[in-house]
């Protein structure tokens, strides 16, 4: 209850927690996980640091600080701690589908589809690894495949906008553009501020005039 008089908001009340015990680490990694969220990742980065420095085997503040680094574009450095992450614990999806993304963005597609799919293994229900792998295998021309994850997304997580914009784009490559257009809106009425959905349903709705 003493603590509770310190408590303004989540911050406020780890940081007041931490002047009575600096060297507890499940709330340094609690106050860096709040302040990643808020976009604070300088002291965020502060916080999962010290993390690992009272326990250095700590894989949520190791898979954090390399979320964070990929963001920053530092692509090898967050590549290392996600494989540090899945040495303490084979069993991390979110770490396979964290270094699966940063595979995709450096263009390395074999060994992203197949975190992607190890994480898919550890968790079948695991709606945005379905949507990504999907991306994946459609740049590489598997449509029906790609198709078939993004409808495993959207199955798992009907308000997942993101896997309705994936399958409409690949739904309108294939010519089907009354059910793209259909996943296009299902994405807007989710998101109503999603400019690439919007973007591409204008584009679609003209293909399919001039397909008439």
């Amino acid at each position: 209850r003493r603590y509770l008089t310190h408590w303004r908001d989540t911050v406020s009340l780890c940081k007041h927690m931490l002047k009575l015990t600096p060297n507890a680490a499940p709330l340094h990694l609690q106050l860096g996980a709040v302040l990643e969220l808020q976009g604070k990742t300088g002291e965020a980065i502060g916080h999962y640091e010290k993390t690992l420095q009272i326990n250095p085997n700590n894989t949520l503040a190791i898979n954090n600080l390399g979320v964070i680094l990929a963001e920053q574009g530092k692509l090898d450095q967050s590549m290392m701690h996600f494989s540090r992450a899945l040495q303490l614990k084979p069993s991390y999806a979110e770490a396979y589908f964290n270094l699966a993304n940063v595979n995709k963005a450096k263009n390395k597609i074999d060994e992203a589809i197949a975190c992607y799919q190890k994480a898919l293994q550890i968790d079948p229900d695991y709606f945005e690894a379905h949507s990504n792998l999907g991306v994946v295998l459609k740049s590489q021309g598997k449509l029906v495949e790609a198709i078939s994850h993004y409808y495993q997304a959207i199955k798992i997580n009907p308000n997942y906008a993101t896997a309705h914009n994936n399958l409409a784009n690949a739904l309108q490559q294939e010519g089907r553009y009354d059910e793209a257009i259909a996943h296009y809106n299902r994405a807007l009425q989710i998101r109503p501020n999603y400019p690439s959905a919007r973007r591409n349903l204008s584009n679609t709705l003209k293909l399919k005039n001039r397909s008439n």
